[in-house]
């Protein structure tokens, strides 16, 4: 219910704790409480400093995506791109179920940096489409895969390029 308040007490709480794993898990925490107060600046540092301290840490993958997250959130678009990029890179040959979803979301998210579905101009509507079409090659059966398609069409609706909204919307 306090998000800065459970930040407080987890920053007590990784000062006493004993263990690299349990200390990596409250900065994880710590990261996640500092998104949900909405406090980004403090959310990226704390994702940040995660990867840097624990790069073999349990929650690496979920961190990553939390950190493209935040940064889409703090309209650090470039930083958020990147941040997905390499994560959908690194997992590309991944074979746990969570690295699958966890690819999968970055590269929704990647077409989420080039404005999708309301894209400000026709270079940015053509590279986020050329995302989504990625996304639902790799990952058709995928829950954002509905939104996914359905956002195409909307992505050329709102650049005004009506046949091919048209033509999106009758493949969705």
């Amino acid at each position: 219910a306090d998000p800065n308040g459970a930040y407080d007490l987890l920053n007590q709480g990784r000062s006493l704790a004993k263990g690299e794993a349990l200390r990596a898990q409250i900065l994880y925490n710590m990261a996640l409480a500092s998104r949900k107060a909405n406090n980004l600046p403090r959310a990226i540092q704390d994702f940040q400093a995660y990867l840097r301290e624990y790069p073999k840490g349990a929650d690496r993958d979920q961190a990553r995506y939390r950190l493209g997250e935040t940064e889409l959130a703090a309209r650090l678009i470039l930083a958020a791109r990147v941040t997905w990029t390499d994560l959908a890179r690194d997992l590309e040959k991944a074979d746990t179920k969570e690295a699958v979803a966890t690819r999968a979301q970055a590269l929704h998210g990647i077409a989420m940096t080039y404005g999708i579905p309301d894209p400000t101009y026709d270079t940015s509507l053509n590279l986020g489409v050329a995302a989504l079409k990625r996304f639902l090659e790799a990952y058709p059966a995928h829950p954002l895969a509905v939104m996914a398609a359905f956002q195409v069409g909307q992505s050329y609706l709102a650049r005004g390029k009506s046949d091919a909204a048209l033509a999106a919307f009758t493949s969705f």
